[in-house]
């Protein structure tokens, strides 16, 4: 009954093996000529170190007594991302030193006034719908902006010889 048992899972084992080879190989076909993450072809060379791992978890599994390894209904399934190869690049790119000293200088520079409009000037949201119309509110925040901050750094005297003086 043991032997049965063993030669059965050793058969399903081998049939998954040659399932999962023909499916790389389908997908590495498809993807020959993209920048795909996915390239098992040289892992999945070696049909005999694969037989031994099966062979391996084939045996835990006895031992453990389990009947399934994933129990799962449907089986696994590995999700991707559209994007992820850019995001990764975009991941490399944000921890490096220099976008780190990006990112510093967008904080100082443009999440400043978004901050200010948010917290000073209570927009939490736009009251017009639509982008030209959203545009135009945008705009008028950034005016009311920059004139508070011509204020601020020039004081009220100079804003008024600078500005308001014909």
């Amino acid at each position: 009954m043991v032997k049965r048992t063993a030669a059965k899972i050793g058969a399903a084992i081998e049939d998954n093996i040659k399932r999962i080879l023909t499916e790389c190989e389908t997908t590495d076909a498809a993807e020959a000529n993209t920048e795909s993450l996915i390239k098992f072809e040289k892992e999945l060379a070696d049909q005999k170190t694969w037989k031994a791992e099966m062979a391996e978890i084939a045996k835990e599994l006895k031992e453990s007594g389990k009947q399934k390894l994933n129990t799962s209904v449907n089986g696994r399934k590995i999700i991707r991302q559209k994007n992820e190869t850019l995001m990764r690049r975009l991941d490399q790119l944000y921890d490096s030193d220099t976008g780190q000293q990006i990112y510093k200088l967008r904080k100082e520079k443009i999440e400043l006034p978004f901050a200010h409009f948010k917290h000073n000037m209570n927009i939490r949201q736009l009251l017009l719908r639509g982008i030209d119309k959203a545009g135009i509110e945008l705009n008028l925040c950034t005016i009311r902006y920059n004139l508070v901050r011509m204020i601020t750094l020039l004081g009220v005297s100079g804003f008024e010889e600078t500005f308001l003086t014909v």
